[in-house]
């Protein structure tokens, strides 16, 4: 595996992180967009003590992965990044929330052809008709494939679940597409 540094927000203002940062900016926004507003806490306090407890949970699984990670503090947000080849790189974003883990992944530099568009829908309706998560869809700004998946926390989830169920899910994903 090629040594990587990890890629930092104000990385990608390079033009050769140009890229990546199209990708970032599409899964941030999708982040954004799509985050379930449901809380089964009883207070604010009590809401932020899980959130620092599912961060906690989700370092420890990175850590102990081969993922390159930061965490964005405005964002409250993990951004990751793991080689495939020479060539291909997997972006991850995990945003750790009170009762559940909301996660997403894109391969860089593999979009998906305009002329191959359609083959691909059909691909993800396919893929998400037979597999419950991740779910597959295109972002039309850059035609990336991303992976999406919302794992709900239990009282028996620890960070070996988290990176096995989670991590190893959304990268598998990404690489049969």
């Amino acid at each position: 595996m090629a040594e990587q540094t990890p890629l930092y927000i104000a990385d990608c203002k390079s033009k050769e992180n140009g890229e990546k940062m199209k990708v970032w900016q599409t899964i941030k926004i999708a982040l954004k967009r799509r985050m379930l507003r449901r809380h089964y806490c009883n207070s604010e306090a009590e809401k932020a003590s899980y959130i620092a407890l599912t961060r906690t949970l989700v370092k420890c699984a990175l850590d102990n992965s081969e993922w390159e990670y930061h965490f964005d503090k405005e964002e409250d947000c993990f951004f990751g990044t793991l080689a495939v080849d020479d060539t291909t790189e997997v972006l991850l974003a995990v945003k750790p929330r009170a009762n559940y883990i909301h996660a997403q992944s894109a391969v860089i530099k593999r979009p998906v052809a305009p002329l191959k568009l359609t083959e691909a829908l059909l691909f993800c309706n396919k893929w998400n008709s037979k597999s419950l998560f991740p779910k597959a869809y295109i972002d039309g700004s850059n035609n990336s494939l991303i992976a999406e998946t919302v794992m709900t926390l239990g009282e028996k989830t620890n960070e070996e679940f988290i990176r096995e169920c989670l991590l190893k899910n959304l990268f598998n994903a990404n690489i049969s597409f």
